[in-house]
Order: C-alpha cells, then sequence, then structure tokens
C-alpha cells in the first residue's frame, strides 16, 4: 500500500514540474515575440521606409516623374498631359507601390487627392501612365533618419521623429507613425513641417 502512494505521489510530482515547464517556456515565448521590435529595429525600418517616402511624397505632389514633353496633349480641363518614361507603366503600378509603403488610410486622406479629375497630377491615357506639366512644383527635402528619435514603441505600432531640412534649407521634423497592417511596416500617419531640434543633423 505504501508503495502505491509513493508511486502516486511521484507521478503527480512528474506531471506537475512537466507542466511548470511548459509554462515557463510559453512564457519566454511569449515575451520573445513582446520584445521582437526593439528601437534599433524599428530605426531601421525608419532608415529604409523614409527614401521610399520622400521619392512618392515628390511624386504626388511635385510630380516628380520624368515625361516626354514633346508627346503632351490637352484634356478636357485645359491641363497638358505628358507621358511617364520611367518607373511606371500606368497609374496602378505607381498607386501600387504607394501602398507597399502607406496604409490606404494615409494616402486616402493624403496623396490621392491628387488624383482627382478635375486637375490629376497623373492619369492613364490609352492604357499608359500620363503626368499633369501645368502642375509641377519643384525643390526637394533632405532627410536624416539616422537620427530618428523612436517613442510609443509596441509590438505593431511606433512613432518616429524625423529631422529633415525642407526646400528653403529650413531645419524641420517630422514625425511619422508607423504600423505592421500585416502587409509590412507601413507610414499611418506623416505630420511635417515641425519645428526643428537644433543640432540634430550633422
Amino acid at each position: 500500500m505504501r508503495k502505491i502512494v509513493l508511486l502516486v505521489i511521484t507521478i503527480m510530482l512528474l506531471v506537475s514540474c512537466s507542466a511548470g515547464e511548459i509554462s515557463n517556456a510559453a512564457s519566454r515565448e511569449n515575451a520573445a515575440y513582446e520584445g521582437i521590435l526593439s528601437e534599433s529595429d524599428a530605426a531601421k525600418i525608419v532608415e529604409e521606409l523614409i527614401p521610399k517616402a520622400d521619392m512618392l511624397y515628390s511624386i504626388f505632389y511635385r510630380g516628380d516623374l520624368p515625361a516626354d514633353d514633346t508627346k503632351a496633349i490637352t484634356d478636357e480641363n485645359g491641363f497638358r498631359y505628358a507621358p511617364v518614361t520611367e518607373n511606371y507603366k500606368t497609374l496602378d503600378e505607381l498607386m501600387q507601390d504607394a501602398q507597399a509603403h502607406f496604409t490606404l488610410n494615409y494616402l486616402e486622406n493624403n496623396f490621392y487627392k491628387n488624383l482627382s479629375e478635375d486637375h490629376a497630377y497623373f492619369k492613364d491615357i490609352e492604357g499608359q501612365l500620363y503626368k499633369n506639366i501645368d502642375i509641377v512644383s519643384e525643390g526637394e527635402n533632405k532627410w536624416y533618419p539616422q537620427y530618428a528619435v523612436i517613442s510609443e514603441l509596441n509590438e505593431n505600432i511606433f512613432t518616429a521623429t524625423v529631422p529633415y531640412t525642407d526646400v528653403y534649407d529650413t531645419q524641420r521634423e517630422s514625425e511619422l507613425t508607423v504600423i505592421n497592417d500585416g502587409g509590412g511596416w507601413k507610414i499611418d500617419k506623416w505630420v511635417l513641417n515641425l519645428a526643428a531640434n537644433v543640432g540634430q543633423q550633422k
């Protein structure tokens, strides 16, 4: 009888230890998952996003794509459009590239406003991407993503403050909210023209 009792106790102890090990392993796994995105990870994501984001900003707000002006045509609103010669063949290609780096929410409230029919910066004409050569602004921003400051860091979202020099050679800051929407890290909010903290750019 005593042997049976001892055997039962031994089995219970083994089961308890195994359950504890499984629980500890799960806790370690969860902790590791929660710590996947570090500040250095977020900073790297910002460094990768900014160059493409700035390029798309220049395209949608400045019409910064090469086009063949010799083949320009005039639309019903009196604007001249010329076929784009590099980077994108159709408007859909341009929009897909934008959606790979920005959320649809951001695009619809910002870049895509310049695609409205009455003064579209870009449109497809006979299956080819054309740009409005009458609505073009010049200049560029110079970015310093290596000096980004990361804050509000969570598993699938973080905020980054990134310094830059604007088209008037004035030091500025921008604030980005970056999220992981399942299709990669994308900019969901981008506020520019904030006052810069002196000394961040080198």
